[in-house]
């Protein structure tokens, strides 16, 4: 894992503000690399407040690691550092997860999405029945 990454986590378990040093013992590194760190996060997107002589606390934003995700999941994980388009890739992504439920037994899950599938079969030729859209709404609402 990467200096940033474990930064990253160590101020997303925190409340409240955590020193630099405090966070510097913790990954022994030095507060340079930890500084490097909040830096890289802050390009990342992430919104971290800084405070002298208090530390720095996780405002706004999630750092995506495939690694924990993976630990969490019955599937791998990539990362695309660059990208052409999220949107394009968590469909991609989807259309994945859509192929690898036909063959496996996960449990309810899958239970889940036939019956989601089954309400949404084909109905004409060339029009799908249960898209990546359906199944990202069907998330949001359950």
């Amino acid at each position: 894992m990467k200096s940033y990454q474990a930064v990253y986590q160590i101020l997303a378990k925190e409340t409240d503000y955590i020193s630099g040093e405090k966070i510097a013992e913790e990954l022994s590194l030095t507060r340079t690399s930890i500084w490097k760190a909040i830096k890289r996060l802050e390009q990342e997107g992430i919104e971290i407040d800084s405070i002298k002589n208090k530390g720095y606390k996780l405002m706004n934003g999630d750092l995506i690691l495939p690694e924990i995700l993976e630990e969490n999941l019955p599937i791998k994980v990539s990362f695309k550092p660059e990208t052409r388009s999220t949107q394009l890739d968590a469909k991609e992504a989807i259309e994945k997860l859509l192929e690898y439920i036909e063959p496996h037994d996960l449990g309810e899950w899958p239970l889940q999405l036939q019956q989601l599938k089954a309400e949404r079969p084909v109905t004409q030729a060339g029009e799908e029945g249960l898209t990546p859209q359906i199944v990202i709404d069907y998330i949001n609402n359950h």
